[in-house]
């Protein structure tokens, strides 16, 4: 039994001894933690001033929805020579937006004077036999 008791006093002895040194050297760290933050060095940078503009940009992306909307319907069909608007500006009621490719519309404008002018001499060749 004595041997047990000697082992145990020597386990408890070593044991505070561990504790007390641990203690010892969590102390010395807190003081030396403290001494560096008393002791912390900043970097600075020094600049002459001057006066001058000032200018801030941000880009950035998004999706645009406009306020109103409208059904743009041709009269006719054909080829757009030239366009009188950009996409965004505001028109009125009955602008012209575009100019269209009017050749084939000129040959059947002319094609119908002719047929007009045919048809009238006929008339007026019939109202005379008449």
């Amino acid at each position: 039994m004595k041997k047990n008791r000697f082992g145990l006093f020597l386990f408890s002895a070593v044991l505070t001894l561990g504790l007390l040194n641990a203690c010892e050297n969590n102390e010395n760290q807190n003081e030396n933690e403290n001494d560096a933050d008393s002791l912390a060095i900043i970097p600075v940078e020094v600049a002459v001033t001057n006066r001058g503009d000032i200018a801030a940009y941000y880009s950035s992306t998004t999706t645009l929805e406009a306020e109103e909307e409208a059904i743009v319907v041709a009269k006719v069909r054909g080829l757009a020579t030239k366009l009188l608007v950009e996409e965004g500006d505001f028109v009125k009621a009955g602008q012209v937006i575009a100019k269209l490719e009017d050749d084939q519309y000129k040959l059947e404008t002319t094609r119908a004077k002719a047929t007009l002018d045919r048809l009238y001499n006929d008339f007026q060749r019939k109202k005379d036999l008449f």
